[in-house]
């Protein structure tokens, strides 16, 4: 998934975590045994409503089938 955003956006990854500094904030990506955790950061709700919208689903180059993101507020 790193490879996908590294073709627009700045991506740093160490093992098995990711940082991905898009433009409205910034996500946070782990790998964990049942699948990945995503968190985003951003400055404002409309901002990290724009980064939820673009992101309804993993990218089409996304190996496994995970279906919609279920996003939760923290």
């Amino acid at each position: 998934m790193c490879k996908h955003f590294a073709h627009k956006i700045a991506v740093e990854q160490v093992d098995d975590c990711a940082e991905l500094r898009f433009s409205c904030g910034t996500g946070y990506l782990k790998s964990v045994p049942d699948g990945l955790h995503i968190r985003v950061v951003s400055a404002d709700d409309a901002d990290l409503a724009q980064v939820q919208a673009r992101h309804r689903r993993p990218p089409p180059a996304f190996r496994e089938n995970a279906g919609p993101l279920h996003w939760t507020d923290f």
